[in-house]
């Protein structure tokens, strides 16, 4: 593993059961990153939230949010990134105008599929031969 998607996981334990003693599989989840948000934090008050956002406006800043609901309610979104070196442009042309943005890392919790199998130690199974996927790693586990 890890495989994506549950029909993936399905693929290679299919391909793999004829193969080995033991066979299962398990979900785990894994952290990815989905890029970076610029933002300055959340204010006290809707009407301070708008006040800043009039000084970004007057300071020329064209290209921002401010948050009405939810957790990062009063928060002044100032831009979703992919590239790690384009937030870092916005945080710090924004910082150059008097304000103190801050970058963040956004991230998703994702399942992932792992397939468990044992085989004969003596005659150890090539599953990469068996399996089309090719991002896959192989981590041994312990058997109880």
């Amino acid at each position: 593993g890890p495989f994506g998607t549950q029909a993936d996981m399905r693929g290679a334990l299919n391909a793999l059961t004829p193969l080995v003693s033991r066979i299962q599989y398990r979900e785990a989840h894994a952290t990815e990153t989905r890029g970076y948000w610029v933002y300055l934090p959340a204010m006290s008050s809707r009407e301070q939230a708008l006040a800043i956002a009039r000084q970004l406006s007057a300071k020329g800043v064209r290209d921002y949010y401010v948050v009405t609901a939810g957790d990062q309610q009063n928060t002044i979104s100032l831009g979703l990134f992919r590239d790690h070196g384009n937030a870092e442009k916005r945080r710090n042309e924004v910082a150059t105008l008097g304000f103190t943005p801050e970058l963040i890392t956004r991230t998703e919790e994702l399942p992932v599929y792992w397939v468990d199998f044992a085989s004969d130690p003596q005659h150890p199974l090539n599953w990469r031969t068996h399996v089309a996927q090719r991002d896959l790693r192989e981590e041994p586990v312990t058997c109880f």
